[in-house]
């Protein structure tokens, strides 16, 4: 998958990703040489209760201006 980025924007939110543990990184190096870092997601689990949908229904908002 191909997707439109600003490198610089991306990779800050990369860094911050893996240092939340959602995703991996490795080094890896290019057939010339360069280091290149790939991402991954990393697994997790997600348990979804009443409670925790009724609790972030509570941050939902249709006003354009708070999105």
């Amino acid at each position: 998958m191909q997707i439109r980025h600003q490198p610089a924007l991306l990779q800050v939110h990369l860094k911050k990703l893996e240092r939340a543990g959602l995703v991996t990184a490795d080094l890896e190096l290019s057939p010339d040489g360069k280091a290149l870092k790939f991402y991954r997601a990393a697994p997790f689990s997600l348990l979804l209760t009443p409670e925790v949908i009724a609790a972030a229904a509570t941050t939902l908002t249709t006003d354009p201006k708070e999105q």
